[in-house]
C-alpha cells in the first residue's frame, strides 16, 4: 500500500515541480517531498507514523486542495484502520509474552506485596496512637469509625463501608490470625492480606469440603437417631400402662430397712422383723427378741441386700 500511494503521488505530482510555470519556491517545496520514488515512499511513512502536516499542506496549499481527500483517505484507511490494528496486535503479542514470563510475574508479585505491606503498616502506624507497635479491639473499632480510613480500605478491596460494631469485632477477629491478645503488626498485616479482595477458588474449594462433610455428618446422626428410637419403641415395657409400680420383695424390705435408719434415734431401738438380730453384745437373741444385732461373718453381702 505504501509504494502504491508513493507511486501514485509522485506520477501526479510531477506535471506540477516540471511545470516551469510555476513559483519555483513552490516547485521546490513539493520536489523536497515527492520528487522522486524514494521521497514519496518516505513522505507516505511519515503520513502513517511521523509528521504528517507539513508534507500534507505542501501540496493542499501550493498544488491543489482536492489532494486532501486522498491525504484524509489515506489517514484513516491506513493510518487508523490498518496501521493501529498491527500497533495492537504487537502490543498484545507483547504483553502476553510478559504476563507468561516466570520472572516478570515473580518480580511483579513481588512488588505488589512490598506495596501492599508498606500501605498496610502505615495505616497500623497512625492506628497505633502509644507506640506499643500493637493495638487492641477498642483501637480497631476507633479506627475503623474513622471515614477516611473506612474509604482507605475499600480502595484496599477490603468492604468496611456497611459495618458495624458486631461485623468490627468479627473482622478483629480474623484479622488476628495468631490468636494474640493484641493485634500485632505481622497479624494485621497478614491478616489484611488475607481478607482483601474477592474470595479465592481455594477458600470455596475448602468450604465446599466442610460443607460435604458436615452434611454427611449430619446424615449419619440422624439415620443413628432413627434407628435408636426404632429400638425403643420395640423395647418391653417393665409395667403396663395405668397399672402401679409394685416393688420386689427385696426393694421392699431395702427400704423398709432405710425408712428406721432415717427416723430412729437410737440403732439399739430398732426393731426389724427378722428374729434373727439383737443388739449388739447381747448374745444370741432369744425367740421373739427383735433386737437390732449386726450381721455376723457368716451373712454375706449377696445374703444382706437380698
Amino acid at each position: 500500500v505504501q509504494v502504491m500511494m508513493a507511486l501514485f503521488f509522485g506520477q501526479m505530482l510531477s506535471t506540477y515541480w516540471l511545470d516551469e510555470s510555476n513559483d519555483e519556491s513552490r516547485r521546490h517545496l513539493v520536489y523536497k517531498y515527492f520528487g522522486s520514488f524514494s521521497r514519496s515512499l518516505l513522505t507516505m511513512f511519515e503520513f502513517m507514523l511521523a509528521n504528517w502536516p507539513p508534507s500534507s499542506r505542501s501540496i493542499t496549499e501550493n498544488v491543489s486542495e482536492w489532494y486532501m481527500i486522498f491525504i484524509l483517505l489515506y489517514q484513516l484507511g491506513i493510518t487508523f484502520a490498518v496501521g493501529k490494528v498491527i500497533l495492537g496486535v504487537f502490543l498484545q503479542v507483547t504483553f502476553h509474552v510478559a504476563s507468561t514470563d516466570d520472572t516478570i510475574m515473580l518480580n511483579a508479585q513481588e512488588r505488589a506485596i512490598k506495596l501492599q505491606t508498606r500501605k498496610i503498616g502505615q495505616l497500623f502506624a497512625a492506628v497505633d496512637e502509644d507506640g506499643s507497635c500493637s493495638i487492641d479491639r477498642a483501637e480497631f473499632k476507633a479506627m475503623l469509625e474513622d471515614e477516611d480510613v473506612r474509604n482507605w480500605l475499600s480502595a484496599m478491596e477490603l468492604d468496611v463501608g456497611c459495618m458495624d460494631r458486631k461485623d468490627a469485632d468479627v473482622l478483629y477477629d480474623v484479622l488476628n490470625v495468631n490468636g494474640e491478645e493484641f493485634l500485632t503488626a505481622e497479624s494485621f498485616v497478614l491478616g489484611m492480606a488475607r481478607a482483601k479482595g474477592l474470595a479465592r477458588s481455594f477458600d470455596l474449594q475448602v468450604l465446599m469440603c466442610e460443607s460435604r462433610r458436615t452434611t454427611s455428618l449430619t446424615a449419619q446422626i440422624k439415620e443413628d437417631v432413627a434407628r435408636i428410637k426404632a429400638e425403643l419403641q420395640h423395647f418391653p415395657a417393665t409395667s403396663k400402662p395405668g397399672t402401679a409400680f409394685s416393688p420386689s420383695p427385696s426393694q421392699r424390705s431395702a427400704e423398709s430397712l432405710r425408712s428406721r435408719c432415717s427416723s430412729g434415734s437410737n440403732l439399739e431401738a430398732l426393731s426389724f422383723s427378722d428374729p434373727g438380730l439383737s443388739a449388739p453384745g447381747a448374745g444370741p437373741s432369744a425367740p421373739g427378741d427383735t433386737r437390732y444385732q449386726p450381721p455376723g461373718p457368716e451373712l454375706s453381702a449377696g445374703a444382706f441386700a437380698q
